[in-house]
């Protein structure tokens, strides 16, 4: 992801020889200068955190600020910025400058980004038990019609494997869980999202011989709930009976 949609493109542009006393005010405005040199030229910007004591104009102050180009990445661009301190940073594409990007944009953006990667990190391994919970009664099931000594063997080993990799995503979902201490509480239709998770259960009903008879109103029906708890608990009382 880049900084594109991030850049502001509305800046003010300011001398090096402007007097610092007469920007302060149009600084706390908009909280960056672009800044010219003799020539007219882009040669940095200035927040109010560069302005040292004693300064005079503009060209006394921190102003020097790296260009940066906006098919940068965002992680790159904030990774500067906070190893030099910059608040903004100027923004140039074809030698023309187009903007300014600043780091408080970047780190709603970084948030954005986060909420997105953890909701599908929570999505992909809540989802990924239930294949493994299948394969393993499925295995079961095999083990249990299997006589060969080496079959039995070999189907022992991939039971091993599932039991490892479901105590894996559990302690997975288990610390995501502790991280983002939230309890995940949606609206739900129940009558599309029941039959759902019994369907998930096709393995381990097969093995427990449990016959499930789902006879649900044709009228929607909302809730509130946890839609990885209620699998969750759906996958242990399928295991207890």
């Amino acid at each position: 992801m880049t900084i594109q949609q991030y850049i502001e493109t509305d800046y003010q542009l300011v001398s090096l020889h402007d007097k610092v006393e007469q920007i302060r005010a149009r600084l706390n405005l908009c909280g960056f200068l672009l800044v010219l040199n003799l020539q007219a030229i882009p040669v940095g910007l200035i927040t109010c955190h560069d302005i040292p004591g004693g300064a005079i104009i503009v060209g006394d102050c921190q102003y020097q600020k790296p260009f940066v180009a906006p098919g940068q990445k965002i992680i790159d661009i904030a990774n500067l910025m906070q190893k030099n301190g910059f608040e903004a940073l100027p923004v140039k594409e074809n030698d023309k400058v187009i903007g300014v990007i600043r780091s408080k944009d970047l780190l709603y953006a970084l948030a954005k980004e986060v909420k997105k990667y953890r909701l599908l990190f929570q999505h992909v391994v809540h989802d990924l038990r239930n294949p493994v919970g299948n394969i393993s009664g499925i295995l079961t099931l095999l083990k249990e019609t299997l006589t060969d000594a080496e079959n039995l063997e070999i189907v022992g080993f991939g039971h091993e494997s599932c039991n490892q990799a479901m105590d894996m995503l559990n302690e997975l979902l288990l610390i995501e869980k502790k991280e983002n201490h939230h309890t995940g509480f949606q609206i739900i239709e129940l009558s599309h999202f029941i039959p759902k998770c019994i369907n998930l259960l096709k393995g381990t009903i097969a093995i427990k011989n449990i016959s499930f008879q789902c006879d649900l109103s044709p009228l929607e029906f909302f809730a509130k709930i946890d839609q990885n708890h209620f699998k969750g608990y759906c996958t242990i009382s399928c295991q207890m009976l």
